[in-house]
C-alpha cells in the first residue's frame, strides 16, 4: 500500500502514466468539481482515458460531468473494482484515509497534473479567474500535505457580524436564532487574526463571513488587515448579493488577494447586478454561484448519542474542517462557533481552542502551535456534535433561503431534552 506521505514528492506525470500503463486499471477522478474538470481535460491531452468521476456528494452522482458518469464513492468498487484514482480534492488527507479504508492503493495527488496546466489557455465551465483560484488552492493544499511539520490551514472563516439582510429559516450558520444580532468588535477581530497568524505557517484563505459581511461597515478595514498578513494567501468575502458596498468598501477590497463569492438567491439578491458591475469596474475578482446544496443541519437539539455514533457523525461531516474564528476562539465548524455565541448550551472548552487565553498563559508559540495542531488533526468528535443533525455529503437537500419574518426563539429546556427548536 502506498504510504500517504512517502514518495509523493518524487511523483511526476510521467511516472504516474508509466504505473497506469503497467497496472492497466481504469482511471477515475475523485472529485466532480472544477479541479476535477481541469484534470480531466489535461488527461485527454495526455492520452489518458478517464472512465468516470467519483464523489462523496451523492447529489452529484447519477449524472454526467464532462461527458462521463459520476459514481458515488461507496459504489465505486461495484462499478469498476480496483482503479487508478486521481484525487482532485484540496482536503486530500481525508480522501486518502477514505480510499485506503476501501483498499484502494493506486491513488495519486491531482496537483501533479494541475501544475502542468495554464488555466488561462483553456475554456472551462467556470470563469477563468475562478478556475485559476480553485486550481491554485488544490495545488497548494496538496503540496502542504506532504509537509507534516508545517501548520497549514486550507481555510478559516472569520465571523465579523451576526447581522444578516436575509432571514433564512435553515441557515447553517444559525443566524436565524439571533434575537439582537450585533457586529463583532473590529479591534478584537484584528488582534485575533494577528495571534493566529503568529502560530501558523500559512493560511490558504481567510473567508470573511457573517451573517452578511457587508452589514458590518468596517468590512473593508478587516479585509485590508487580512490582505497585509504575509501568511494569508487569499481573502474571500461571502455575500448574498443584497447589499451594494460603499465606494470606500469597494476600494478596500481592491487587491489581487481578494475574491468576492456571491450567492445568487434570485429575487432575494436584489443588488446582484449593481454589485457585479461595481466589482468589475474596480477590477476585483468575483464569482457568482446559484444557491443550492442546503441541508437540514440547523436544528438545535440534544440527541444523547453514544460515543461511537458521535465519531461516525464527525467522520461523515462535510463541515468538520470548516475552521471558524469567533472573537478570539478557534472552532472546528460554524455550528460549534455560533452555538457558543448564542449561549444556550453548556460550553465544553475542549470544543474550541482559545488562542487569546493560550497567549496570556505564557506558553511559547511553538507549544501553542503543537496544541493547535492537535486540535485540528487529532479530534474524533466534539461534545457539541450531539446537538447537531449532522452534515453528511449524502444528506437530502432542502429549499435554500426559505424566509421567515422574525428570529426563531430557542427554548433551553427543549434543547436539553432533545426536542427540536423551530
Amino acid at each position: 500500500m502506498m504510504s500517504p506521505k512517502r514518495n509523493l514528492s518524487a511523483l511526476t506525470v510521467e511516472l504516474i502514466r508509466a504505473e497506469m500503463s503497467e497496472n492497466r486499471l481504469p482511471v477515475v477522478i475523485f472529485g466532480a468539481s472544477m479541479a476535477g474538470e481541469v484534470i480531466f481535460y489535461r488527461c485527454q491531452e495526455l492520452g489518458i482515458r478517464v472512465l468516470a468521476f467519483c464523489d462523496n456528494n451523492i447529489k452529484k452522482t447519477g449524472r454526467d460531468y464532462c461527458g462521463i458518469p459520476v459514481v458515488h464513492t461507496k459504489e465505486l468498487i461495484a462499478h469498476f473494482g480496483d482503479v487508478n484514482l486521481l484525487i482532485a480534492v484540496a482536503d486530500i488527507e481525508d480522501i486518502i484515509i477514505q480510499v485506503e479504508r476501501l483498499n484502494y492503493t493506486h491513488w495519486y495527488p491531482g496537483n501533479i497534473f494541475l501544475k502542468t496546466v495554464n488555466t488561462f489557455h483553456h475554456v472551462y465551465s467556470g470563469p477563468a479567474e475562478y478556475v485559476d483560484y480553485v486550481v491554485k488552492t488544490c495545488i497548494h493544499c496538496q503540496d502542504n500535505y506532504i509537509q507534516p511539520d508545517r501548520l497549514f490551514l486550507r481555510s478559516v472563516d472569520v465571523i465579523i457580524t451576526e447581522r444578516c439582510s436575509l432571514k433564512c429559516a435553515h441557515c447553517s450558520n444559525l443566524m436565524q436564532y439571533y434575537e439582537h444580532p450585533q457586529n463583532c468588535e473590529t479591534t478584537q477581530i484584528l488582534e485575533s487574526i494577528a495571534i493566529l497568524c503568529s502560530v501558523v505557517d500559512e493560511i490558504n484563505e481567510f473567508r470573511v463571513i457573517g451573517g452578511e459581511p457587508f452589514m458590518n461597515k468596517e468590512v473593508h478595514i478587516i479585509t485590508q488587515a487580512l490582505v497585509k498578513e504575509s501568511k494569508v494567501l487569499n481573502v474571500v468575502i461571502y455575500t448574498n448579493g443584497t447589499i451594494l458596498p460603499k465606494p470606500e468598501q469597494i476600494q478596500g477590497m481592491n487587491d489581487p488577494k481578494v475574491l468576492v463569492l456571491i450567492t445568487d438567491y434570485g429575487e432575494l439578491s436584489r443588488n446582484l447586478d449593481p454589485l457585479v458591475e461595481s466589482l468589475s469596474a474596480a477590477g476585483i475578482r468575483y464569482y457568482v454561484g446559484k444557491a443550492g446544496g442546503w441541508t437540514d443541519c440547523s436544528t438545535i437539539a440534544k440527541h444523547n448519542r453514544p460515543a461511537d455514533d458521535l465519531k461516525a457523525l464527525f467522520t461523515e461531516c462535510c463541515a468538520k474542517n470548516t475552521f471558524t474564528f469567533s472573537d478570539d476562539k478557534f472552532f472546528r465548524c460554524p455550528f460549534s462557533a455560533n452555538i457558543e455565541r448564542l449561549g444556550h448550551i453548556p460550553v465544553n472548552s475542549a470544543d474550541r481552542f482559545d488562542l487569546a487565553m493560550a497567549m496570556k498563559s505564557g506558553w511559547d508559540e511553538s507549544f501553542i502551535k503543537r496544541q493547535l495542531s492537535a486540535f485540528i488533526n487529532k479530534m474524533e468528535y466534539m461534545s457539541v456534535c450531539d446537538y447537531c443533525n449532522g452534515r453528511s455529503f449524502d444528506a437530502p437537500e432542502i429549499e435554500p433561503a426559505r424566509q421567515i419574518r422574525q428570529f426563531l426563539k430557542l427554548d433551553l429546556s427543549n434543547i436539553q431534552t432533545g426536542m427540536p427548536c423551530e
